[in-house]
């Protein structure tokens, strides 16, 4: 997590928690957490903050899961340059599609870390890895990954995805009614013995890509409280599906001066 304009992982300053489903670190002046719950056949990652001093501090965002360096890597089928993965947009209007885990780049450029919002789904044509943010109540959850067979050293082609990371930062849209951008970076006062908690993540991997994908947009969608239509919306929107049906005794229309102010 990031506090004060400062990352801290939860490898650099451990301490001893008895249950062995958590970390517990020093976080400078905070202490954090992340929990590991088990749910759907897979694992939901939870982090929490407190601020156990007299001073506030200022959270710049979250970072659940971190795979980057060392000997840590993400291993999805034994083919991974086979495999496609979702982008999927922060909102409706935002692109979303399927792509090559590998996708072709110009010969000597770096390829660029790919990103997807609210779900990532990686498969090998069977199997499938997904991670599905399980509610967005406070934050706008990122996944950034990649993988390029052309940047590994030696003769044999990489199964490992040397990169995976989760994060939970403010809303990419810097004015209304603009593309999405850069997640921006938050800066929540977090007061004097108080805490915040992280928006859960779910993992889940299967053999079957379809059910596995379902599996975990249908947690998200209970967790959540989604709502369903007993029949598919028309329209690109609520607004196409429920403008020309709403009428004036479902609400009271405000209550407009008759005339205007000068100004």
């Amino acid at each position: 997590m990031k506090l004060n304009g400062e990352w801290f992982a939860s490898t650099a300053k451990p301490l001893p928690i008895p249950d062995a489903s958590a970390l517990h670190w020093q976080a400078g002046p905070a202490l954090a957490t992340a929990r590991l719950i088990p749910h759907e056949g897979g694992v939901v990652i939870e982090c929490e903050l407190n601020n156990p001093g007299e001073a506030p501090l200022t959270f710049n965002g979250w970072r659940p899961i971190v795979i980057e360096g060392g000997e840590s890597a993400l291993r999805v089928g034994d083919e991974p340059w086979r495999a496609s993965v979702l982008i999927n947009g922060y909102q409706s209007w935002d692109y979303a599609g399927i792509h090559p885990l590998d996708e072709a780049i110009t010969e000597g450029d770096r390829k660029p870390t790919a990103t997807s919002w609210w779900t990532a789904a990686i498969s090998d044509g069977e199997a499938m890895f997904v991670a599905q943010v399980l509610r967005a109540s406070r934050f706008a959850t990122v996944f950034r990954w990649h993988y390029h067979r052309d940047e590994h050293a030696g003769g044999t082609l990489p199964t490992d995805i040397p990169m995976f990371i989760a994060e939970q930062h403010g809303s990419p849209l810097s004015e209304p009614e603009q593309r999405s951008g850069l997640p921006q970076e938050l800066r929540l006062e977090l007061g004097p013995q108080t805490g915040l908690v992280s928006d859960p993540i779910l993992l889940l991997y299967g053999d079957d890509g379809t059910a596995t994908l379902r599996k975990a947009l249908t947690a998200a969608g209970h967790a959540a409280g989604a709502r369903s239509f007993p029949t598919v919306p028309r329209g690109w929107c609520s607004w196409y599906h429920l403008g020309l049906a709403v009428v004036i005794s479902h609400g009271t229309p405000p209550s407009w001066p008759s005339e205007c102010p000068s100004w």
